[in-house]
């Protein structure tokens, strides 16, 4: 008997009967039919069609539609919703807000936190896990994901990248990282600005991060980069530069010390990835040809004096670990290797604003040149060609609450695909850049 259904996945939740070898009559499900009797009933169309996909680059989603059926999240969307997404998936933020804002956030950060949920994270993994058996995806040779890494974070520091289920049970970042790299097979990406040096929780959670990521297999395969911003924008600085206008010179001392051991410290912290050249430090200001009152403080000269305290007492906490405890300087190699990589990394400033935010107003002159688009030209251009424009020049990001917009930092859209998460389904916080009024539709 050969049986070949035009697309078994649609299938998958029907009940079938058939008669057993004692003749008795039995009622189940397809797909477990199908897995019991796969060798009688035969490959379906649909399966030829995968096995014949070398990538997913332009796969024909009508003769894949179904194979997302029974996968409770992605329950209810076409399989061009899904697939079209996941194929361009670079943020899956776990957190939403910062403390840090920054005066050149691009993303505008709210200062408010909010968490999303561990159970709608890992219901989100585990059916990206199923998809991708039913897809027939090999990471190495029929890849899925077309980016060079993949974001836990939005717009959020990576200092407080944590979930915390149900039962109370923290997961962090490397754990949730490593799940979501076990499905999209892209490496993650990590970007701090440092933490209070006095919030032992955060401290300790660094150094667990550290003493993962120091595991050159982790490394390797796990992570895509991991990245320190050093710059004269975060919000404990600007604050120093108010005060040191207004005359409060003893409160602009005291926050500028803030910040140098604030930075220090996170440098200090990740010294063992600095040594086998596994953290990099973003840097950037404004040029120093800017002119004006409002740049002052924040120019590349002024940047130059902010780190040469930062690097001053950064120095000052190796020799004190080399001499004292070696919780990471062991030996005068590791001095060394830890000190030049700090060293150089801290020379480079990058002067090239093309992402300023909160700024991008007031210094549209500083911008490099960058594909956008405006509301007045999307209303005149066909569907074809916004989307065209759509995939070339966005990517896709699935919020807390499930909902999928496509952004490059400049342009956002809120799209018609919405996952079915449980837990933060009615969450609803501001995206930057605002979504224009124009809806991504797939169906």
């Amino acid at each position: 008997m050969q049986i070949y259904p035009i697309n078994f996945y649609k299938e998958c939740n029907k009940n079938i009967t058939y008669k057993n070898k004692d003749n008795c009559q039995s009622n189940v499900t397809f797909t477990s039919f199908f897995d019991k009797f796969h060798h009688i009933v035969g490959e379906t169309t649909q399966e030829k069609y995968i096995k014949s996909l070398k990538n997913f680059v332009n796969p024909d989603y009508l003769k894949l539609e179904g194979v997302q059926n029974g996968i409770e999240v992605f329950d209810g969307l076409s399989a061009r919703q899904i697939l079209s997404n996941l194929r361009d998936l670079l943020y899956i933020p776990i957190v939403r807000g910062c403390h840090n804002n920054c005066t050149h956030c691009y993303l505008s950060a709210q200062p408010h936190v909010v968490r999303a949920s561990f159970e709608d994270f890992k219901s989100f993994i585990d059916g990206h896990r199923e998809l991708n058996k039913r897809l027939q995806v090999d990471f190495a040779k029929k890849k899925l994901n077309r980016n060079e890494y993949v974001g836990l974070f939005y717009d959020s520091d990576g200092s407080d990248l944590f979930l915390r289920d149900k039962h109370g049970n923290i997961h962090e970042f490397p754990e949730l990282n490593r799940m979501q790299y076990s499905v999209t097979g892209v490496p993650g990406l990590f970007d701090t600005a440092g933490w209070n040096v006095r919030n032992k929780s955060i401290q300790e959670r660094m150094e667990r991060f550290v003493q993962y990521y120091s595991d050159k297999e982790n490394y390797s395969t796990e992570i895509h980069a991991i990245n320190i911003s050093v710059n004269p924008f975060h919000r404990i600085y600007a604050k120093s530069l108010e005060f040191g206008k207004t005359g409060e010179i003893e409160k602009s001392k005291k926050l500028r010390q803030i910040y140098v051991e604030r930075m220090s410290n996170a440098l200090f912290t990740f010294s063992p990835l600095f040594k086998n050249d596994r953290a990099h430090i973003l840097a950037r200001s404004f040029p120093d040809s800017q002119k004006g009152e409002m740049f002052d403080g924040v120019r590349k000269s002024d940047y130059k004096k902010l780190v040469s305290e930062i690097y001053s007492d950064f120095k000052k906490k190796l020799f004190q670990d080399y001499t004292g405890q070696q919780k990471y300087v062991k030996s005068n190699l590791d001095l060394l290797l830890i000190d030049d990589a700090v060293r150089r990394g801290l020379l480079h400033c990058d002067t090239h604003l093309e992402h300023l935010g909160r700024l991008l107003d007031s210094f549209k002159d500083l911008l490099v040149s960058f594909e956008m688009l405006d509301s007045n030209v999307l209303s005149n251009i066909s569907d074809n060609k916004f989307m065209s424009f759509i995939k070339r020049s966005t990517f896709s990001m699935i919020d807390i609450n499930g909902r999928v917009y496509r952004t490059n930092a400049f342009n956002s859209y809120k799209t018609d695909t919405c996952l079915n998460y449980k837990d933060m389904k009615n969450f609803e916080m501001d995206f930057l850049p605002k979504p224009d009024k124009k809806v991504i539709k797939y169906k």
